[in-house]
């Protein structure tokens, strides 16, 4: 049976084999699910990676003062592993799509989220706190929150519902 048996049903994890299957065809079976298992995990660490290395790549061209040709202040390298450390905690276990990385001239790294309605979801986290807006139709929010709190249910709402799921399970 190859992978491709499966690429229509949303839920593949769930074939159950027969019992009237030889166990040659069940051990198959249970070498073509790891496969899956395996190659998902690979194509989400491999997005992972890439991700950060954006992150230290954005952090590279700003790291000299006025960096946007004003009185930017420099971004460092511990403002790149608070960002890296935060969407790994706080914004990866939530399975959506990756945002876009801001920098911004007081010296830090934010994650935005734009739909193709203009939707927008902005957190930064920052030394001592974590700032979010969002402006999704006609309701616009924001506030700030410390480093260890959890995300508002309304941000991790938006995220959910606005920016879907990067792979399905």
């Amino acid at each position: 049976m190859s992978a491709l048996t499966y690429s229509h049903n949303p839920h593949p994890l769930l074939f159950k084999v027969s019992q009237s299957v030889s166990q040659d065809s069940k051990t198959l079976r249970k070498i073509e699910l790891n496969a899956q298992s395996n190659y998902k995990n690979t194509l989400t660490e491999g997005s992972l990676e890439i991700f950060e290395s954006d992150i230290w790549d954005i952090q590279k061209q700003c790291e000299s003062e006025g960096w946007s040709d004003s009185d930017a202040k420099p971004v460092s390298s511990s403002t790149a592993r608070r960002l890296i450390k935060f969407y790994r905690e706080k914004i990866l276990p939530l399975n959506i799509a990756n945002p876009e990385i801001s920098p911004f001239p007081d010296g830090f790294l934010g994650l935005e989220w734009i739909s193709s309605h203009k939707d927008r979801i902005l957190i930064v986290p920052e030394i001592e706190s974590i700032i979010y807006a969002s402006i999704v139709g006609s309701n616009k929010n924001h506030g700030e929150i410390g480093v260890e709190d959890e995300l508002p249910e309304t941000i991790i709402g938006m995220l959910k519902k606005y920016f879907p799921q990067k792979f399905s399970h």
